[in-house]
């Protein structure tokens, strides 16, 4: 849950903070007409250093400033605690550096792969484990032939690949979440070929949201919907997505989240 606070007093102690503006979660949700504020104690420079090093990196983090000693509160923002407990990554060196690097090197790939006659591509037959489209995200599994970039792991669907299908090809269906009833009630994205009914799907779900404009946004919700005031729109999940995909982290979250529903 979000740690919230409004008093200095509830800041604990630390030499340095870490503090940032978020504009994405600012104006809505619990910070109406409020700016989205995080304060991350570190202790000691180097690790303030860390931490505002690793938010520089990401293009959702703003203001970024390190702070000798509590953070005065201002009006107008609405504050978040973020500890190491919280997210350890923000405390390893370069870790969303090094994100944004890989991430940036597959948008690479995934250029070349629109091209059929670059010479970068080879046809392929995946292997039984299933994978995911470098250029679209899209699930590739079985033995379907796809389009794989020489010298990589990384697989292309046909139609990010320049094969048939005039680049419009369809992968099931969209990209919908709905509450699985054998899971507890879990979050769990689905792909369906038409709008979900009672009919079709309410034996496995209670309800479903989408549809999704990618499985990336389909994800966010998945893992981060249940319960959440500030996730509950298609297009906030698929803004949220496409920040996750910028800081490298959409590929291990649609990893995870299939994990999840295995």
């Amino acid at each position: 849950m979000p740690n919230f606070i409004t008093t200095q007093g509830e800041i604990p102690k630390a030499p340095y903070y870490v503090v940032m503006d978020d504009p994405f979660f600012s104006d809505w949700g619990p910070a109406e007409g409020k700016t989205s504020t995080y304060i991350y104690p570190c202790a000691n420079y180097a690790e303030a250093e860390v931490v505002a090093e690793n938010a520089k990196a990401r293009k959702d983090q703003k203001r970024v400033r390190i702070n000798v000693g509590k953070p005065k509160l201002s009006r107008g923002h609405l504050y978040q605690l973020k500890t190491r407990a919280d997210g350890p990554s923000w405390y390893v060196p370069g870790y969303f550096a090094k994100q944004v690097a890989e991430e940036k090197a597959r948008r690479r790939a995934g250029g070349k792969a629109r091209h059929a006659g670059s010479g970068k591509l080879e046809r392929s037959l995946l292997r039984p484990f299933a994978t995911y489209c470098a250029g679209c995200h899209a699930h590739l599994g079985g033995k379907e032939h796809a389009w794989r970039v020489k010298g990589t792991e990384q697989y292309l669907c046909d139609a990010c690949g320049g094969g048939t299908g005039g680049g419009k090809k369809r992968h099931g269906g969209k990209w919908y979440v709905g509450t699985a009833f054998s899971k507890g009630r879990m979050f769990e994205p689905f792909r369906a070929a038409r709008k979900p009914t009672q009919s079709s799907h309410g034996k496995k779900y209670g309800y479903a949201i989408g549809p999704f404009r990618s499985k990336g946004g389909a994800a966010v919700m998945a893992r981060y919907g249940a319960g959440n005031p500030n996730l509950v729109t298609v297009s906030q999940a698929e803004k949220m997505a496409k920040r996750e995909k910028a800081a490298g982290n959409l590929d291990k979250l649609i990893a995870e989240v299939d994990a999840m529903m295995k």
